[in-house]
């Protein structure tokens, strides 16, 4: 269970949850306002997680091997000072938004649509709470059955509030937009490969010439896990250095016929980086993906070091 922050929102904070007022507001003139403020899927603490610009702060991401998730978010109310009387605050799943979120040109544009996320994947132990006469925050939770989530599908949870007394409710920070990034090529794969090690520098033009010898090997740990970066775009450890963070990038084309690039999160860690795209299997119904990569650095010794593997998504 996460930890709970119960601090009083930043001036900052109001401010945002009361955007359609004029700048410099006097707020002696305010009316209280229910806003949907902080949740735990920020990873900076006390900071806004609702509405659509602060979308990305409601991002999913499951810690590895969990089969429970749970997150928490928080009810503000926006005001010069706290009330003097108890707000009940109700809140709903709403998934008609996700239908208008889609429709909308902007969003769209962004080419991530999104499903309504079955109610089998989570479970919101209540939809009703109390903020105390004096105080401002309310905390409500959302269990995800992390273990039961495709990686290959995209889905949106947006929950909203509905009632808070009969105060007003904002326009813009009422709704938090739970989601994550689904790609058809993420999941487990089966990996076989081997990283050459030279004590030196080497001299090879890439896979048309054959593999020099005078090395020693490193073998590729299997499986390897595909993380969704977007609908086209994955992340998978690199060699058997995941465990330092190297990862290939790889992107396909929309409909995942072609693989597009290879890129990498080292780059600045290593020199003459270079990768080939030996051969893909793009997915398709009853056929998994699967791909071939060769690559080739310099670490900072100087000694060059050559990598090949095959995944095959299980």
């Amino acid at each position: 269970m996460k930890k709970v922050l119960l601090s009083i929102p930043f001036l900052s904070l109001l401010l945002v949850g009361c955007l359609k007022d004029k700048p410099n507001t006097d707020f002696s003139q305010i009316f209280p306002v229910a806003e949907i403020s902080t949740a735990s899927t920020n990873p900076t603490p006390n900071a806004t997680a609702s509405g659509l610009a602060f979308f990305t702060a409601a991002n999913l991401s499951f810690p590895a091997g969990a089969v429970l998730d749970t997150e928490f978010f928080t009810v503000n109310i926006a005001s010069d000072y706290p009330l003097n009387k108890a707000t009940n605050i109700t809140i709903a799943v709403d998934t008609t938004i996700v239908a208008a979120y889609n429709a909308d040109s902007v969003n769209n544009s962004k080419h991530v649509l999104y499903q309504v996320m079955p109610d089998s994947l989570y479970t919101i132990p209540t939809k009703t709470g109390t903020i105390p006469a004096g105080q401002r925050l309310d905390t409500f939770y959302v269990i995800f059955n992390a273990a039961e989530f495709n990686p290959a599908y995209t889905y949106m949870l947006p929950i909203k509030i509905t009632d808070a007394s009969g105060l007003t409710i904002s326009g813009n920070l009422s709704t938090i937009y739970f989601h994550i990034v689904g790609n058809p090529l993420a999941g487990n794969y089966t990996c076989t490969g081997t990283r050459y090690n030279y004590p030196g520098r080497i001299s090879w033009a890439g896979p048309t010439d054959p593999i020099p010898s005078g090395y020693t090997t490193a073998a590729s740990p299997s499986p390897k896990f595909a993380s969704p970066v977007s609908p086209t775009e994955i992340a998978i450890d690199y060699a058997n250095l995941g465990s330092s963070g190297y990862q290939y990038n790889l992107t396909t084309s929309s409909d995942y016929s072609q693989m597009t690039s290879i890129d990498f999160n080292f780059t600045s860690a290593v020199s003459n980086l270079a990768s080939w795209l030996i051969s893909y299997t793009p997915p398709s119904p009853g056929v998994k993906c699967q791909f071939h990569i060769m690559s080739y650095y310099t670490n900072g010794t100087p000694a060059d070091r050559i990598i090949d593997e095959t995944f095959v998504q299980q």
